[in-house]
């Protein structure tokens, strides 16, 4: 008996425990409440976890369940002690699907077509790539306040919502599925891109597919939203994913907040994801929403919502209800999924649930459709309505909020969709443009814009006019663009795009004008603009001015290609080495990329560079034809660096390139120094056992008496470190496992070429997924760690020993660092695989080096850049130019620029053209550091008058500078050969004028063999010489384009007028007369005027070298009265003339010009030289 009574109390007390265990009360319950219990449920003050248009969940513990059932509030428990569950989802099964047999044991709760499942994050990843779609639970709690006031929304008819659904396109609409979709690419900081993904995880990896949140912030930015943008960060595994958030403020409620969302994100998780119905519909709804509404103003705050991690169970959604402010949200539209109709019905589902505040958000699109006779038909679903979107995250808070969605699922509402039209290419790469349904897919889109319009209240237009815009390209590589002015703007902005009249449009300036010019432009290339009027706010704007386009003009360009340099120490070429100390010559290869030729070409050569000194800062190149390269003449570019130069350092060199048709801006690099044989600094092979290295986790070191996991031998000898277990060769222990090891510091200092390398093994779960993490840091502090090498589930295994590859730690260099191998599953599933193996981890680095130049060297160059001077004092015809059979002498300078005395210094002196050298050698007097001398022996040369063959005659010599120590170093002189004109006899007073001239290819005469020295110079004639002379003394000056018939008497068939417009353009000229518009170009040129012209040349090509501003009287016969005596006396006073007669002093300022006085004009003012 006693037995018995033993064995009752035991088994009361195991029954007691059992009962007190399942009422402890850190325990709670997973209970459904139906939604018609709503009141009761609010009234009860309970929490709930969950809102679905049928239902709620709440996790209860018992005393809550007590408290609702004396609230006389209906429950069920689904499911006990669910506070122990790691991860539940809402599966939303569609009619067509069936519910996997591998879910069986592992679903809570069934209600119409949702499931309540147990799964993990990474399982349910699985599903939803497969095309389940799901909401992870977040388990918040929330009270309800179902019976808050409704604010009623007049959606009918309104003007101001009417002008705004007139200034969308279905173009412009489609424009942005085009690029969203990786159909178009996109320019994003300055880069070209193509989004191919936009799955929430590589937007935030920097996967270069995957830009698509990089490109709407910078819309954003560009659309000047300014500090109304938010970048919403939330967690997600081990990544911080983001979603984007974009605010209109309210004029008169700004409290009050209406919102327009859709997720970004797109399934499947790796390859071509375009997702165009799912969900680049509703994106693009949110870009088209967040372009028109900044051009109105509400009575109420509107929200733009970009969610991402929708598709991972609608986890952007839902972190941004749980950490911001609901209270104030009157009403959501959330657009997802829009573009397909299979039937061609135009039928889509407006779920609005069963909270009263959402079906008021779906009856004002109603109203919407009715209002502006958009041909759409729907379903408007009640009980029943779907939970598969983002707006269920707003009803979870009490936020009413619907989801326009196409006809997923057969709702059998009478007069509604007939049946189920689902895209068949749901989170497949199917999922393309061209399975979009237009204009369903539009009309949708704008109606719901025009819904949120309606709901925010119009205030008014920011602006009721838009400008008229005009491009032109008058000049090559510009476009000037001009437009009319709208009332009450306070700016303008200026948008352009290179995809057309719909395409990207990145602003380009904002300016207070109506004009403005793009010289940012690449000639040939079409583009697009359009201005918008800005409000004294910064942000309202006008709708778009028309839109137009305009393709620069190729103009004259030179640019850098390339170069080859010899180094130079001791006087000897070096070894093909940048050294410290060494004198580097440089030989630059020019390309002409513009249109047309190029002439007249030099360079100059600078550096910003601490350490480098720049000897010979000047080079000329021939004159290059369209396409074609070219290298400098010699002399070529020459600097030296420092004897303390920084062996490695990078050495900064600009080229500004000069040529008569325009000018360039160029740069290029050098590197002193060589790459030496690389050093190891750390070799860890874990044979001693891993000295100084820290392993948490599966981590350890294992060798092939432990385990049979990986192929023998092992890289090293016979041990690894290992991530994972010896006994089973796999990472499962029934539970998510991450470890790491951690290097000691690397010995020495991370350099510019220090990588690293390692070999390893790896298996981890098959089938993609950026699960079973392998990862690599590297961390100057120990603390903040950079990754440096990644793969996980979509790399495939590894199952033999693989090399990493050398992988670049340059981002450190100057430091030192620790490195981290970091091993995370992120889930408890699948990891039945061998695990990460690690062995012969490598740090190398190469120094650089070099052979310093530590002797001071000489260097020479020509004086002043000067070439040498022409003596013919022993000739008849002493002038200073050289003629036809004349023997002159060519006595050289050299300046000694170096750092050393330069000592036997000599020059030869050779050519290739046909004149003859009577004396090739020259001998200079030792030349001390800063000091120039002239040689003692010069060379001397005669032009055969037999081998002339042109008018105009010049010829080159190359002078091969020697010293001890220094060259033979060349430089090449170019020399003009006179009497070229048979009526300008070397006895003619302007002769020397007229040769120069030619020289500088102002004039080539007026006939082949003849110049007209005493021929008047008409006024058309004038604009030529003058305007070419500006270009041959200032690139860029004078420039020349089509003509546009601006003087009436010049029309564009004349051949003068681009040289006329050119000086007027420039304000040369202004012509003869005002009304009509007249230039006279056949009427002579007088004296007086020809002043004027002159002094106002030499101001544009180089200001401040004519001063126009005052008369005192100079010449008598030009007193103060005359308009033109401040121009007369200024280039007076610079040189250029000296008058008509010295005594008393004359200028005859009503003499006509001769071609002869022109000449002399022209080389004075511009300061031309033989």
């Amino acid at each position: 008996m006693s037995k018995i009574i033993t064995m009752i109390l035991v088994i009361g007390l195991i029954l007691l425990s059992f009962c007190y265990a399942e009422q402890s009360p850190g325990n709670k319950d997973l209970v459904v409440i139906n939604y018609q219990h709503a009141a009761k449920l609010e009234s009860s003050k309970l929490p709930y976890i969950w809102r679905s248009a049928d239902y709620f969940l709440a996790e209860w513990s018992e005393q809550q369940q007590k408290s609702a059932q004396k609230s006389s509030l209906p429950f069920e428990i689904i499911a006990k002690n669910i506070n122990k569950e790691k991860s539940l989802y809402i599966f939303e099964i569609r009619s067509e699907q069936d519910i996997p047999s591998s879910w069986n044991h592992l679903i809570l709760y069934r209600n119409g077509k949702e499931a309540l499942v147990k799964m993990s994050s990474r399982i349910a990843e699985e599903w939803i790539q497969k095309g389940y779609h799901a909401a992870y639970l977040t388990r918040t709690e929330h009270f309800l306040t179902e019976t808050r006031a409704l604010v009623p929304f007049n959606c009918g008819y309104n003007a101001l919502v009417d002008d705004l659904l007139s200034r969308t396109s279905q173009d412009q609409w489609m424009d942005w599925e085009y690029k969203i979709t990786g159909v178009d690419s996109v320019e994003i900081g300055g880069s070209t891109y193509s989004i191919l993904t936009r799955y929430s995880s590589a937007l935030f990896n920097g996967n270069p597919n995957g830009k698509a949140y990089d490109f709407a912030l910078q819309q954003a930015q560009h659309w000047h939203y300014g500090a109304n943008i938010e970048e919403d960060p939330y967690p997600y595994n081990s990544y911080t994913w983001k979603n984007l958030i974009l605010t209109i403020p309210g004029q008169v409620t700004p409290n009050e907040i209406v919102g327009i969302s859709a997720h970004y994100d797109d399934m499947p998780s790796s390859g071509n994801a375009p997702g165009a119905d799912d969900n680049a519909s509703g994106s693009t709804m949110l870009f088209e929403a967040a372009r028109l509404l900044r051009q109105f103003r509400f009575e109420r705050t509107i929200k733009i919502m970009f969610f991402t991690g929708e598709e991972q169970g609608l986890i952007g959604s839902g972190e941004y209800v749980s950490d911001h402010p609901t209270s104030n949200i009157l009403g959501v539209v959330n657009g997802d999924m829009f573009g397909w109709d299979g039937n061609n019905d135009k039928c889509f589902d407006l779920n609005a649930g069963t909270m009263a505040s959402s079906q008021d958000v779906g009856h004002c699109l109603e109203d919407v459709l009715t209002s502006y006779s958009v041909d759409l038909t729907h379903d408007f679903i009640i009980n029943g309505a779907s939970g598969g979107s983002d707006h269920v995250s707003f009803w979870s808070v009490n936020v009413g909020s619907i989801f326009v969605f196409e006809n997923g699922d057969n709702n059998n509402i009478p007069g509604g969709c007939v049946g189920s039209d689902f895209n068949p290419y749901y989170h497949t790469s199917g999922d393309n443009i061209s399975i979009l349904a237009l204009p369903y897919t539009y009309d949708i889109s704008r109606s719901s814009i025009a819904a949120i319009a309606s709901m925010a209240i119009p205030v008014e237009a920011c602006f009721t006019s838009t400008s008229t815009l005009s491009a032109s390209t008058p000049a090559p590589l510009q476009v000037n663009l001009s437009w009319t002015s709208v009332p009450n703007a306070n700016a303008y902005r200026i948008y352009r795009s290179t995809q057309g009249c719909y395409g990207q449009w990145l602003e380009q300036t904002e300016t207070n004008t109506l004009n403005w010019i793009d010289t940012t432009v690449t000639p040939g290339i079409p583009y697009y603009y359009y201005v918008e009027a800005v409000a004294s706010d910064g942000f309202c704007v006008s709708d778009m001015s028309n839109c137009v386009t305009a393709t620069p003009n190729a103009g004259p360009h030179a640019s850098y290609q390339s170069d080859t340099f010899t180094d130079y120490c001791s006087g000897a070429p070096g070894d093909g080495i940048i050294d410290p100390g060494e004198s580097i010559i440089v030989d630059v290869t020019i390309i002409n990329d513009g249109a047309g030729d190029l002439t007249g070409i030099s360079g100059a050569l600078s550096s910003s560079t601490p350490g480098i000194t720049i000897l010979d800062a000047n080079a000329t190149f021939p004159n290059i034809l369209n396409g074609q390269t070219a290298s400098s003449n010699p002399p070529h570019f020459t600097y030296s660096l420092d004897q303390s130069f920084t062996c490695g350092d990078f050495i900064d060199l600009d080229l500004a390139l000069q040529y008569n048709e325009g000018s360039s801006n160029n740069s290029f690099t050098h590197q002193s120094g060589q790459l030496g044989i690389p050093d190891l600094t750390m070799n860890e092979d874990w044979e001693s056992g891993g000295t100084g290295w820290t392993m948490s986790g599966l981590w350890h070191i294992t060798d092939e008496s432990q385990q049979d996991c990986f192929a023998e031998p092992y890289p090293s000898s016979s041990k690894v470190a290992y991530f994972g277990q010896d006994s089973s060769c796999d990472y499962d222990t029934g539970s998510e496992v991450t470890g790491n090891i951690d290097s000691p510091i690397v010995p020495g200092i991370i350099a510019a070429t220090s990588e690293l390398n390692f070999q390893f093994w790896r298996e981890v779960e098959p089938g993609g997924g950026s699960y079973d993490q392998t990862i690599v840091y590297a961390s100057p502090d120990g603390t903040n760690w950079t990754q440096v090498w990644y793969m996980d589930a979509n790399t495939p295994p590894q199952l033999a020993w693989t090399a990493s590859g050398p992988v670049s730690l340059s981002s450190f260099s100057g430091q030192s660092i620790r490195l981290r191998f970091k091993f995370d599953s992120l889930d408890d599933f699948y990891n039945n695989f061998d695990g990460w193996a690690v062995d012969n981890i490598q740090v190398t680095s190469s120094s650089w080096e070099c052979t310093p130049c530590i002797s001071p060297l000489p260097y020479l160059k020509p004086y002043n850049n000067e070439k040498p001077i022409i003596d013919d004092s022993g000739s008849p015809k002493v002038n200073s130019i050289i003629e036809p059979d004349e023997m002159v002498n060519l006595n050289g300078t050299l300046e000694n620029i170096g750092a050393a005395a330069a000592q036997t210094v000599s020059g030869e002196l050779s050519t290739s053209d046909p004149i003859t050298i009577n004396q090739a050698n020259a001998i200079y007097p030792d030349i001390d550091t800063g000091m120039h001398q002239s040689c003692s022996t010069c060379y001397s040369i005669t032009a055969p008058s037999a081998n002339r063959t042109t008018t105009h005659w010049d010829f080159t010599v190359t002078e091969n500078v020697s010293a001890d120590s220094f060259g033979p170093v060349p430089y090449n002189y170019t020399y003009h050969v006179g009497e070229s004109f048979a009526d300008v006899p070397v006895t003619k007073m302007f002769y020397s004028f007229i040769e120069t001239i030619l020289h500088h290819s102002i004039t080539g005469g007026c006939t082949a063999s003849q110049y007209c020295p005493s021929i008047q110079i008409n006024r058309e004639q004038m604009a030529k010489l003058l305007c070419i002379a500006m270009k041959s003394s200032s690139s860029g000056a004078c420039t020349t384009s089509a003509c546009t018939d601006v003087f009436q008497d010049v029309p564009a068939s004349n051949i003068f007028c681009p040289f006329i417009e050119a000086l007027y353009d420039d304000g040369i000229v202004n012509g003869c007369q005002a009304s009509p518009l007249l230039y006279c170009p056949g009427t002579a040129t007088q004296r007086q005027a020809m002043a004027k012209l002159i002094c106002l040349a030499m101001e544009s090509v180089n200001p401040g070298s004519c001063d126009s501003s005052s008369c005192a009287d100079i010449f008598a016969d030009v007193s103060g009265s005359n308009p033109f005596c401040g121009y007369i006396e200024g280039i007076y006073n610079a040189g250029v003339i000296s008058g008509c007669q010295s005594s008393p002093l004359l200028y005859c300022p009503l003499n006509t010009i001769t071609r002869e006085q022109m000449a002399k004009f022209i080389v004075n003012a511009m300061n031309f030289t033989l």
